[in-house]
Order: C-alpha cells, then sequence, then structure tokens
C-alpha cells in the first residue's frame, strides 16, 4: 500500500476532524471530567500513594480538560472559520502525544507502587484513537507507551499476569486494542479509500493519462488564472513544443513507436523545467508556463534544451527513431492577454521548425 506523504496525512486529519468533530468533543470533553472528578474523590480518599502523585494526577486532569475546552471552541469555530490544515493538524497531534504521554506517567508511578492501572491507560488513549488519523503516529506514540508500561509493571514486580486486578486489567488492554484494530481499522480504511478516490479522480481530471503532464483543461484554467492576475504578479514566459516527424513515425512503425515519442517528451521535459507548469494538450504539442527559478535561469535551461531535445535519435525495440522538438517563446509584456504571448511563442515555434525541417530533411508532421 502506497504511503502517504506528510501534507497528505495532515488533509486526511482535517477531513476526519470535519467529520467527527462532535463525537471527539464529547468523548473529551466527558472522560476528562470523569477523570477529573474521579481524581478530586480519589485524593480525599484516606488511603492514597503520595502528595506528589496526587498533585500530579489533580493537574493532569485540570490540564486536560482546559485542552478539551479550547479544542471544543477550535472545533466549533472549524465550522464557520476556515483554519489552515497544517495548524489544526499539529494542535491535535500535540495533543495526542501529551495525552498518551501523561497516562503512561500515571501507570508508571501507580505500577512502582504494586498496582496495576492498565485500563487507565487504555481510557487516555481512546481519546487519542478518537484524533488520531495517521497510523505512524498513531503506532509509535502507543508502542511506546505500551512499553514503558510493560517493563516498569515487570521490573517493579506488578502483579500483571498472576493476580485478579492484572488479569482483569491484561484482558480489556487486549479487547481494547481489537475494538481499534477492527472498528479504527475499518473507519480509516474508508477515509484513505475516499481520499484516493479524490485524488485519482483529480488527477484524471487535471493530468493527461499518457504523458503524466497537465491536461488542456488544467491549461485552459491556467490562462484564465494568469489573465486575471494583477499586474505587478505577472512574471512569466510561454514555451511552445511540437513534436517532430511523429506523423511519419506512425506510418512508417505504427502508433505504438509514435506512441513511444509522446511518452518519452512527456518524461524528458520536467528534467529541464523544474519550477514551471507543463501542458501535453492533445497530439504531439506541448507548453511550459515557465515560472519561479526557471523563469530566473530561462537562458541557460533553454539552451540546453534547444542543444539536446533539438534534433537526436532514439532506438525503441529495434527500430531507430528521430527525437525532436520544435520549439518558441515569448515574454510576458506589460499590457499583453496570455493569447498574445502565445501568439508570438506560437510564431517563434513555426520559424524553429522550418529551420528544423529544412536542415534534418523532416517532415512537418
Amino acid at each position: 500500500m502506497k504511503t502517504n506523504s506528510f501534507k497528505e496525512n495532515f488533509e486526511l486529519l482535517n477531513k476526519h476532524l470535519q467529520r467527527h468533530a462532535l463525537l471527539m468533543i464529547i468523548a473529551s470533553s466527558f472522560v476528562t471530567l470523569i477523570a477529573l472528578l474521579y481524581t478530586i474523590y480519589w485524593v480525599y480518599d484516606p488511603i492514597h500513594i503520595s502528595e506528589t502523585v496526587d498533585a500530579l494526577y489533580l493537574g493532569g486532569d485540570i490540564f486536560f480538560l482546559v485542552i478539551s475546552v479550547l479544542l471544543t471552541g477550535v472545533l466549533f469555530l472549524s465550522k464557520f472559520v476556515k483554519f489552515k490544515t497544517n495548524a489544526l493538524a499539529i494542535i491535535i497531534h500535540l495533543y495526542v502525544f501529551l495525552l498518551v504521554t501523561w497516562a503512561t506517567l500515571m501507570c508508571v508511578f501507580e505500577l512502582k507502587y504494586g498496582y496495576t492501572p492498565v485500563s487507565y491507560f487504555m481510557i487516555f488513549t481512546l481519546i487519542a484513537g478518537l484524533f488520531v488519523v495517521e497510523p505512524l503516529f498513531f503506532g509509535v506514540t502507543i508502542t511506546a507507551s505500551v512499553i514503558v508500561v510493560v517493563s516498569t509493571a515487570l521490573s517493579n514486580g506488578a502483579a500483571f499476569f498472576n493476580e485478579l486486578e492484572g488479569l482483569e486489567n491484561l484482558i480489556d488492554f487486549i479487547v481494547y486494542f481489537i475494538i481499534i484494530l477492527l472498528v479504527g481499522g475499518e473507519h480509516y480504511g474508508i477515509v484513505l479509500n475516499d481520499h484516493r478516490i479524490e485524488k485519482k479522480l483529480e488527477r484524471l481530471t487535471y493530468y493527461d493519462d499518457l504523458t503524466g503532464l497537465l491536461n488542456e483543461r488544467s491549461y485552459l484554467k491556467e490562462i484564465d488564472e494568469l489573465d486575471a492576475l494583477d499586474e505587478e504578479n505577472k512574471k512569466y514566459i510561454v514555451v511552445l513544443m511540437d513534436l517532430n516527424n511523429l506523423k511519419a513515425t506512425n506510418d512508417k512503425y505504427g502508433h505504438r513507436y509514435g506512441c513511444h515519442l509522446v511518452v518519452r517528451c512527456g518524461y524528458t521535459l520536467p528534467q529541464y523545467f523544474k519550477s514551471s507548469k507543463l501542458f501535453h494538450i492533445g497530439g504531439d504539442e506541448y507548453i511550459v508556463i515557465v515560472e519561479g527559478e526557471d523563469y530566473e535561469n530561462f537562458n541557460n535551461i533553454y539552451k540546453k534544451f534547444d542543444e539536446e531535445l533539438s534534433y537526436s535519435t532514439i532506438e525503441y525495440e529495434g527500430q531507430e527513431l528521430i527525437f525532436s522538438l520544435a520549439h518558441g517563446y515569448a515574454y510576458y509584456e506589460k499590457g499583453l492577454l496570455y493569447k498574445d504571448v502565445m501568439q508570438k511563442a506560437d510564431d517563434a515555434m513555426y520559424e524553429n521548425k522550418k529551420y528544423l525541417k529544412d536542415k534534418y530533411k523532416m517532415k512537418s508532421r
């Protein structure tokens, strides 16, 4: 299964939050409130562990109850105000990490005194499970805590296996993780599958399936966006390209060989233009909207491109094919529309095509 990128995981987390905000608010607030009330009752019990541990538990409960209330407000506002995905996701991840760390400390303190409070650990990791949609983060955090709890139990001789309380907690612990695997796994699987479908539809909509470059739909959208930009933000170059000799290749060797040239062009162009938008708008036509670092280094890039791709021969399935790109470019100038810049690039490209055709005795298409 393909692993999601860091950014994709945050996008998934944001969708998870939007879908299940109410459930998470109720679970987080309810559990922390119950924990606080129980801790207050326990602190006033004449039989308790120590003042230090009492203070830690009480302080932790209050802290997470306050955080829960704040998250409630944030998640409520997120329904009306759009927060930055990364910022909200980082807050949730930090909350989960602190919550599990605190639950682990509770277990460690009690285990040192011979108790087996695995159920405490389960309750608070349940909140973590509700908040987390990034399996790697959840897995590492919980695994580290489990190792600490189990190693502490063993090193302190806690009754983890041979007493009724220890056996009960162990069974609860196992049941809890089975539920997480079955219910949580199915839920996250649905979320991940929905995300993959959306990405696939987006790719089919805006990318050319053959070359992997942006398609004509994306190109038309880009034209509208460029023309809508403020004058001071317009800074681009249009490079127009046409794959020479494609029809002759198809006629002589078959469409599979011509298709290879089209695909090869889609693979090759990104090696030259790395910060630009590259489009395959059908057949043998390609367009590059040069921006960013490519714009600043355009002369060097274009010189190399001209030397290496104007004309070469490649071998494919035992046949020697001509790989040649006619090309022309034009800078955006103040007051011009995109179609004006495109026309200049088109004129330059056909001049180059005529030059290459005469020089290498090629057909126009």
